[in-house]
């Protein structure tokens, strides 16, 4: 189950990052420490921001070191034990955060990036189960104790092992999605690097989707993933999983291994993506939940956004004008049902366009919905969404601005 339509919770450590990149490999200047990289510009860029990011970074580091420090592997603790999960590290916060280093790659950015990147692959290595290039939805990172679960290992126990979820909550199966992320993180990794393990470990979980996930029977596309019991999930395929398994293997395994089968696979998923497309109102649609029939339920804003920044392409910019007409939200202490105070005001985008019309509980014992609150993950994607395609049409505009000859 995708972790964040488990908590319903809007945000984890950080943004989306670097699904939309088409790198150049294979050329010897590539890994030389004086070659130009994306990360390297993007480390100008956040080099010149206010000191707001300089402490988000400073956050990702301090709880990277909460539990243990040095060389030791490990991952970052998702959320703060107030929201009741004890030390649970989800491995999509942790993929996400390792681009995060990369992209500013200042200091000790780049190690810390590098021990992530070597975690995930201590976790594909030692799972107490399987040795098929797989990682979990998450593990325990440090011990804990609550009135209703508890803990006293770190992420790597005394057998030598990774220390799985337990109950409540589990969190042992395993999603394209989230295999994807990983082995984006490795696979920027590689290009950041030039070590070839983590090309080897981003390799592996592309061919875990492939051989657990491929799928031909109705909409086609990649499944789920697997449950904790590996279970193989057919009927439910999200958009959100396909598009970030084009995003690997389309803009990354294919040009850094020059392999035409992950090309092969990336359109496999593309075809999917775009019978999810509604042409006529400018959105794509959730996905499937028994992969024959589109659910039209429900319209998400990661999947909007998302698909764009691993698209690149002009056709879909009506995603993000959909977003911007239809979930756009401003929350203050006035909203219905905000949980805001004072003169605190927030503007963003919010989760669905269902939750930016709720006002009744989804069940009971949830709080009252606030149809103005703020998704500031999504809205992180949107923003960089949005970036990009002003990027894209600037670039465009000069093009057709210049004077061309033909010869």
């Amino acid at each position: 189950m995708n972790r964040r339509r488990f908590l319903s919770l809007g945000m984890g450590i950080v943004g989306a990052a670097g699904m939309g990149v088409t790198l150049n490999p294979g050329e010897p200047k590539a890994w030389a420490d004086d070659a130009p990289t994306e990360e390297g510009a993007a480390s100008n860029a956040l080099g010149r921001s206010n000191g707001s990011v300089d402490r988000a970074y400073d956050y990702l580091s301090f709880a990277m070191d909460a539990y243990q420090q040095g060389q030791t592997p490990r991952l970052v603790q998702s959320y703060s034990d107030s929201q009741g999960l004890g030390s649970t590290a989800f491995v999509y916060d942790n993929a996400l955060t390792i681009l995060a280093y990369l992209a500013r790659g200042r200091g000790d950015d780049v190690a810390r990036a590098m021990l992530f990147g070597d975690s995930f692959l201590y976790a594909q290595t030692h799972d107490p189960t399987y040795a098929d290039g797989r990682v979990r939805q998450a593990y325990w990172v440090g011990p804990f104790t609550l009135s209703y679960a508890g803990n006293d290992s770190y992420f790597v126990r005394g057998d030598g092992s990774v220390n799985l979820v337990g109950a409540p909550w589990f969190f042992r199966g395993s999603s394209v999605s989230d295999m994807s992320w990983v082995a984006i993180a490795l696979a920027r990794l590689f290009a950041r690097t030039g070590k070839s393990r983590y090309l080897d470990g981003s390799i592996r979980p592309g061919q875990w989707i492939v051989d657990n996930a491929f799928d031909t029977a109705g909409l086609g596309g990649y499944s789920f993933g697997v449950d904790g019991k590996n279970n193989r999930l057919n009927l439910m395929k999200l958009t959100e999983h396909n598009v970030d398994a084009y995003g690997l293997f389309i803009n990354l395994l294919a040009p850094l291994t020059r392999d035409a089968n992950w090309t092969r696979n990336g359109q496999h998923a593309l075809e999917f993506i775009q019978r999810l497309w509604n042409a006529q109102e400018g959105f794509f649609y959730t996905g499937s939940n028994d992969g024959m029939t589109i659910d039209t339920t429900v319209v998400l804003e990661e999947v909007q956004s998302e698909s764009y920044l691993a698209l690149l392409d002009r056709r879909y910019g009506d995603a993000l004008d959909w977003t911007k007409t239809n979930l756009i939200a401003t929350d203050t202490a006035q909203s219905l049902n905000s949980s805001l105070a004072g003169n605190l005001r927030l503007s963003g985008v919010s989760f669905s366009d269902v939750s930016r019309h709720a006002t009744k509980r989804a069940s009971s014992g949830d709080p009252l919905p606030d149809p103005d609150a703020v998704w500031f993950e999504g809205t992180a994607h949107m923003a960089a969404a949005l970036h990009t395609e002003n990027m894209a049409i600037s670039e465009a505009n000069t093009f057709a601005g210049q004077n061309i000859t033909c010869r």
